[in-house]
């Protein structure tokens, strides 16, 4: 196999590097079984990924243009709605297979433990676009500091994200967490009319996000109520010995 083209061999390698993360759930990636599932020798991975991190970094970059592909053109005549639509379909993305995102993007902070990610990068680039076609619709403030802004939105985003792939919530949490996020910061940098829409928008995510954390509470708090009522149903280990006959010693025979 070592004799495929080199496109072949990274592409084979990327599918069976999503087929262990997923069947595993498992965001430690076995280099020397991801050789073996794509056919090739250890050294392949290394040789035209450069790394663990860096298999992980293309798969995630694989995902983000196919994302961008189903996301289409953006819509100019309304940007701010438009970047609360893509969240949306951002988060429907992800949602698809929760499992394998999570473990992939426990994959990717693994590897960039400290520094910037290559998907930060890109979602960076993509805040700062927003915020440049936000100032041209007067969606913003003149003066206000645009790289600082989309800074802030983008570290939101990911510490959301990070949150959501350490956890155990569904991603709906993550996507009203971001969305409120969003809200306040633009806000803040909006004139007062589009502020005051944004707020409004700011407090329907806030009260999704109670809604869902309380909904969350109580399933958690009836799982413990069974657990409980199952526990206090089983006897212990000195109920079961107070419960069990004491058998009689057999006599030896005389003689």
């Amino acid at each position: 196999m070592e004799s495929d083209s080199t496109s072949e061999r990274q592409a084979r390698i990327l599918r069976s590097a999503r087929a262990i993360i997923e069947s595993s759930g498992n965001f430690d990636l076995p280099m020397r079984e991801l050789a073996a599932h794509a056919q090739v020798s250890l050294g392949a991975p290394y040789e035209l990924f450069g790394s663990k991190n860096g298999v992980v970094q293309a798969i995630l970059l694989e995902d983000i243009a196919r994302f961008r592909t189903v996301l289409g053109t953006p819509r100019e005549t309304n940007r701010l709605e438009y970047l609360f639509e893509r969240l949306g379909k951002g988060i429907e993305f992800y949602r698809a297979n929760q499992p394998f995102y999570r473990a992939l993007s426990r994959a990717e902070r693994a590897g960039t433990p400290s520094a910037t990610s290559e998907a930060e990068r890109r979602g960076l680039a993509t805040r700062r676009a927003d915020c440049e076609v936000l100032l041209a619709q007067g969606a913003l403030l003149a003066g206000v500091d645009l790289e600082e802004l989309a800074r802030s939105l983008n570290a939101l985003f990911y510490a959301a994200m990070r949150d959501w792939a350490f956890d155990t919530y569904d991603i709906d949490r993550a996507q009203h967490r971001i969305a409120f996020g969003w809200s306040m910061l633009y806000a803040g940098a909006a004139p007062d009319e589009v502020a005051r829409n944004l707020r409004k928008r700011a407090q329907r995510h806030a009260r999704a996000l109670r809604r869902i954390d309380s909904a969350t509470a109580k399933a958690r708090s009836a799982g413990e109520t069974r657990e409980g009522a199952a526990s206090k149903t089983q006897p212990n280990k000195t109920q079961l010995n107070k419960r069990q006959p004491k058998k009689r010693s057999k006599g030896r025979p005389a003689g």
